[in-house]
């Protein structure tokens, strides 16, 4: 059999054994240092139900550190690869191409590739998926890399799914199961804008300016501010927030300062003048008015109930 070779004097790890069923018939290099720390998604769990159910085989979360490398000639699954942080590379018989965060590297079923830490530090998150069901869509000759659109959602579902499987109580499973779904959702969105790049972009593009708006909203946004951090016309910006949103711009704006005035009720004493400046109104009844319509309470409730 035609095995490429693990370099000598690496640690190869010694995987769980949900990984076993997995990888016992593929021929494969495999080198992971002891630096690198690798958490499997648990797809036993009764909350990972959704994984299973939608083909997804061995899924997880890994820092990597030093050394990994991970080489497959004939895989019985598709491969998706998020990019967190970090670098890696993917080795393919076009070349080697250089693999950094914001990256999405997909490896088709029945397809060789290597793929591994470019220089000391590289954080992924990733998912093999059965060749049936909408994972069918990845089907090719040659691994193909482009920019992610789930990849933030993806490790944050999976953080999460990972915290609430630690228990067996049952509203732990339903917390762990709507994280599951969650996954599949990103998933499924992933690969379903395989035919048309630009939808995923465009979808990356309102994320990261709602992102934005979220770290900045006491900022005096405008649908022409907007519009220009979108590098678009006003109207552009409100077609595709009622395509990809469902939403009009200005009320996404409301409803993530709502959300972060909503947090800073929460987590600290502030005065509600001092709240309100920070999520962009002139004054605390201007505040109090549009927290209440979009709560049904005021801030003062809110802040009592909710401690």
């Amino acid at each position: 059999m035609d095995v490429w070779p693990v370099v000598p004097g690496l640690y190869a790890s010694a995987l769980a054994a949900s990984m076993a069923e997995s990888l016992c018939c593929i021929r494969m290099t495999l080198i992971i240092d002891a630096d690198c720390m690798e958490r499997f998604l648990p797809l036993h769990a009764a909350g990972a139900k959704p994984l299973r159910d939608h083909g997804v085989m061995l899924a997880g979360l890994s820092q990597l550190r030093t050394a990994y490398e991970v080489g497959r000639q004939d895989p019985g699954f598709h491969l998706l690869l998020f990019c967190l942080g970090g670098t890696g590379w993917i080795q393919t018989s076009d070349g080697r191409r250089r693999l950094d965060a914001g990256d999405l590297l997909a490896v088709p079923a029945r397809v060789a590739a290597r793929y591994g830490l470019f220089d000391r530090a590289w954080d992924i998150v990733w998912f093999h998926l059965a060749d049936s069901g909408p994972w069918r869509a990845l089907r090719g000759d040659q691994p193909w890399l482009r920019r992610a659109g789930e990849a933030s959602g993806l490790r944050l579902a999976s953080e999460a799914l990972l915290t609430e499987a630690r228990s067996d109580e049952a509203r732990s499973r339903r917390m762990a199961a709507l994280h599951a779904e969650l996954i599949v959702h990103h998933l499924e969105r992933e690969v379903a804008g395989l035919d048309d790049p630009r939808t995923l972009d465009m979808r990356r593009q309102l994320m990261e300016l709602w992102d934005l708006v979220s770290r900045e909203p006491g900022t005096h946004w405008s649908v022409a501010a907007l519009a220009a951090r979108m590098h678009c016309s006003p109207p552009t910006l409100h077609r595709l927030c009622a395509r990809y949103d469902g939403v009009r711009p200005m009320a996404m704006v409301h409803r993530l300062r709502m959300e972060r005035a909503a947090g800073l009720l929460v987590q600290t004493d502030d005065p509600l003048k001092r709240i309100a400046e920070m999520v962009g109104y002139n004054g605390p009844f201007a505040f109090s008015a549009a927290f209440k319509r979009w709560c049904g309470m005021s801030p003062q409730e809110y802040r009592s109930r909710t401690r």
